[in-house]
């Protein structure tokens, strides 16, 4: 049996060269007989990973990737690459993002509200983060039914700038965005160090 190996490095020496393919490839790897899927994001010199907890399913879109959770019928997350790459997350461009994110909304979504700002969501791996947060129902929607979407733009280690976009009805997006969030938080570069038989 072929195992592939994977191992958690230190970030501090970890930050590979060039952008990250944000279309996932999916990995199983092998530990004590048990098998675990696990999506990778490759670069030119190395990839990165998270660990999916069980009921995520994964889909591969043409410039990023979904995901989605099991009994969460209307939830779904993507990792994708910002739409305003440029617009560093400092606080002259904090319009510049907010715009972007609303942007992203579906189309013929009515924001009635304010949209709320978290400055720093994600400190983890020395990322610079800002979510922009924001409730929303569709026009043509005669019930109103009530959405909830949260933009996070994330500057990660090698200074690519990606977004985590989460959305679902208002109902069940706490529960969606605890599995974004755990999803990122799981983010990791991984190196091969060789096969065993």
């Amino acid at each position: 049996m072929r195992i592939i190996l994977l191992t958690l490095i230190s970030a501090a020496c970890t930050a590979f060269a060039g952008d990250i393919n944000l279309v996932a490839k999916i990995v199983t790897t092998f530990d004590d007989g048990a098998s675990i899927k696990r999506v990778q994001f490759l670069t030119d010199a190395g990839s990165y990973a998270v660990s999916l907890e069980t009921g995520t399913e994964v889909e591969r879109l043409t410039d990023g990737t979904r995901f989605t959770f099991q009994g969460l019928k209307t939830a779904a997350c993507e990792i994708r690459p910002s739409p305003v790459p440029r617009k560093a997350i400092s606080p002259e461009n904090y319009a510049a993002l907010q715009a972007a994110a609303l942007a992203l909304a579906p189309q013929g979504a009515v924001v009635p509200e304010k949209p709320e700002v978290t400055e720093q969501p994600l400190a983890i791996n020395g990322w610079k983060s800002h979510r922009i947060g924001f409730d929303y129902h569709l026009a043509d929607d005669p019930k109103r039914i009530l959405h909830h979407m949260a933009v996070t733009f994330i500057t990660l280690e090698n200074t690519q700038q990606v977004v985590l976009v989460t959305r679902a009805r208002a109902t069940e997006f706490a529960a969606a965005h605890a599995r974004a969030e755990s999803l990122m938080r799981s983010w990791y570069p991984v190196v091969n160090l060789g096969s065993a038989n």
